[in-house]
């Protein structure tokens, strides 16, 4: 989720939400994360799904 391209952490946020336990992860992630790039791709890929 922390990479320089926009492409790779939209693919990685995807890919986590796939896992059983994504969405709580990804929340964790928007909650928890110092990269504000990488908290609002898991929201937004959050968004779109729920």
């Amino acid at each position: 989720m922390k990479d320089s391209s926009w492409w790779v952490r939209s693919q990685a946020a995807r890919t986590l939400l796939s896992f059983k336990d994504g969405k709580r992860t990804l929340g964790m992630l928007i909650k928890n994360s110092d990269d504000r790039f990488a908290a609002d791709m898991a929201e937004e890929v959050l968004k779109k799904v729920y």
